[in-house]
């Protein structure tokens, strides 16, 4: 209850960091400067950056469960494999966590654009009552993604948005008519792929900020496999371990993984009031 399903590592860079090294580098590289070219003469210089962004991947991280062999006899329902599944829904909200609250709040990323919800206006604080998010905010974040290049090729860009975030576009005025003749399924079963462009992910793990005048929530507007990175040391794994003598079955489950910011430039965020 109340974490993540969603598995954001499918929009990022994804890196194994191999036995024996403590790493994942990831790179990102600008548009060479254009120099004049005239026959004859050799061309002038330009330059051209590459970047190399490294992160090492976290402690022993997961979850230790014991199970009664009672508690397995006695219910109808399989104990073992509800605890396997939510062990890895687990570990999915702790990289979700990371890469879009952690690795993008505020006071820590500076973003490409950071916007205000409702209309589109660029703000430096979350701390703004009564916005909500309006198809306004959607666009102004794809504009600015393609006016800098990132959407060459018909790339789609991807939002995270909190639940709360989706209701209010799902229900604003300017989208009515569409919805109603076009897309009735986004009311019938509280679904809406995409916006001008832009794929629509619902995840809580976008940050909440509680601890100012007015909450807020912060979507991120992102470019898929371009704007992060994920690490990965070791992959979820699970143990079991039966303990016969104290009537248990013991469920370890572990990782070790970190989310990166390759390019923040490629990011905007939206800011609502929670």
């Amino acid at each position: 209850g109340g974490i993540s399903s969603v598995p954001v590592t499918q929009f990022a860079k994804y890196r194994q960091i191999p036995q024996g090294e403590n790493i994942a580098r990831f790179f990102k590289v600008d548009m060479p400067e254009r120099g004049t070219q005239t026959p004859g003469t050799t061309p002038s210089e330009g330059t051209q950056v590459l970047t190399s962004v490294d992160v090492t991947p976290s402690t022993i991280t997961g979850t230790y469960i014991k199970l009664d062999t009672y508690a397995l006899e006695n219910n109808p329902t399989d104990v073992v494999g509800l605890v396997v599944k939510t062990s890895a829904r687990e570990a999915n909200d702790f990289i979700a966590t990371n890469m879009l609250d952690i690795q993008c709040a505020e006071g820590t990323l500076t973003p490409g654009k950071w916007i205000k919800g409702s209309d589109g206006s660029v703000i430096t604080s979350s701390d703004t009552a009564a916005i909500a998010l309006d198809p306004t905010g959607i666009a102004t974040g794809v504009e600015y993604l393609g006016d800098q290049g990132y959407l060459d090729g018909g790339v789609q860009p991807v939002c995270f948005l909190d639940d709360q975030q989706f209701k209010e576009l799902i229900e604003d005025p300017e989208l009515t008519n569409w919805i109603a003749f076009s897309n009735p399924d986004a009311y019938g079963k509280n679904t809406m792929a995409a916006l001008y462009g832009c794929r629509l992910v619902r995840t809580n793990a976008v940050q909440h900020r509680a601890a100012q005048t007015t909450p807020s929530i912060n979507a991120i507007m992102c470019v898929p496999n371009h704007t992060f990175g994920v690490g990965v040391k070791r992959n979820v794994t699970v143990k079991f371990h039966e303990y016969p003598e104290d009537n248990q079955i013991r469920v370890v489950s572990n990782y070790r993984m970190v989310a990166a910011v390759i390019d923040a430039s490629s990011i905007v965020r939206i800011s609502t009031t929670d």
